[in-house]
């Protein structure tokens, strides 16, 4: 099981970019800047969260428009 979620500094879920299984190997993911009704997000400081069977790393990263 895959998990790919997109947070706010406050830890408010913005976007979730995957949630299920995925086969092994390369696989890709983008995020536009969008929140998960397709409203853009302003710029700031955000945490791509990614979750591989119940392991989680966290990643910080900066939105410019």
């Amino acid at each position: 099981m895959v998990s790919l979620v997109i947070r706010d500094l406050r830890g408010r879920l913005i976007n979730t970019l995957v949630a299920g299984r995925r086969p092994a190997g390369v696989n890709h993911a983008v995020w536009y800047g969008r929140n998960n009704k397709g409203g853009t997000v302003s710029s700031g400081v955000y945490f791509s969260c990614l979750t591989i069977d119940g392991i989680c790393d966290v990643r910080k990263m900066t939105l410019i428009r």
